[in-house]
């Protein structure tokens, strides 16, 4: 499955898989210094069953931006996330990671 990337109200730029699919939604959400590939066994296990959607949070994987190095917090991640959210038109989701 290949990433996708979507430009957020939060002004971030996130990459994201979506396996798709009308189980319920899994958000596979990575830890510091890691990326979305953390989750790929487990999305390969729960997807014939389950939504799957994992993403590159600030900073980390495909959406790090090495022009653009701005701090942000955790609450930024939650935005992001909640943004990431409502564009896939997920209202919700089981929240799996770290």
């Amino acid at each position: 499955m290949s990433l996708s990337k979507v430009a957020l109200p939060t002004g971030a730029v996130v990459a994201y898989e979506d396996t798709g699919g009308q189980g319920v939604p899994v958000i596979f959400s990575h830890g510091l210094f890691m990326d979305h590939a953390m989750f790929v066994p487990q999305v390969a296990r729960f997807a014939p069953e389950w939504r799957c959607i994992s993403w590159d949070e600030r900073g980390h994987g495909q959406t790090a931006d090495p022009a653009r190095c701005d701090p942000f917090t955790y609450y930024d991640a939650a935005d992001d996330l909640a943004a990431l959210l409502a564009h896939l038109g997920v209202r919700q989701a089981v929240l799996a990671g770290m």
